[in-house]
Order: structure tokens, then C-alpha cells, then sequence
């Protein structure tokens, strides 16, 4: 892509455990799940989205909000 688009290197540490936090965040747990340590709680998703939306809120150094359609994630 560089000759089209200046590529940028991210660094993705930390995003799996920081996106799945967000995730429950985002989407709080029900149910039994919500008697879980967040710690021991895991996305009955992926949760690549969330990854991708941390890593642009900290390329652009703030939060984005997230619109969540009725009935789903």
C-alpha cells in the first residue's frame, strides 16, 4: 500500500486483554456470566472489532463512540 498510502506501524500490545475489558463495557454481561470475575469472563464473540476500535482511539489519542443496533452486538 505505500505507494498508494503512507503505512503506519501499530503497537498491538496489551489489545486482547484491554478489548476484551471493553468488550464487557460495551456489551455487559447477563445472566450467570455476570456472576464471573471479569477476568474469567470470555466474549461469547470474537471481539476483533473492539481491538480495531482501541487501536484507532489510540492513533487518534480519544475515545470513539460505538452505535449498537437493537437486538445485537
Amino acid at each position: 500500500l505505500e505507494p498508494l498510502l503512507p503505512v503506519e506501524l501499530v503497537d498491538e500490545r496489551g489489545t486482547t486483554l484491554a478489548a476484551r475489558r471493553r468488550y464487557w463495557e460495551l456489551f455487559p454481561a447477563r445472566g450467570w456470566r455476570q456472576l464471573l470475575p471479569l477476568g474469567l469472563r470470555q466474549p461469547p464473540r470474537d471481539w476483533d472489532d473492539v481491538v480495531a476500535q482501541l487501536l484507532l482511539e489510540r492513533r487518534l489519542g480519544r475515545d470513539l463512540p460505538r452505535h449498537v443496533a437493537a437486538g445485537g452486538a
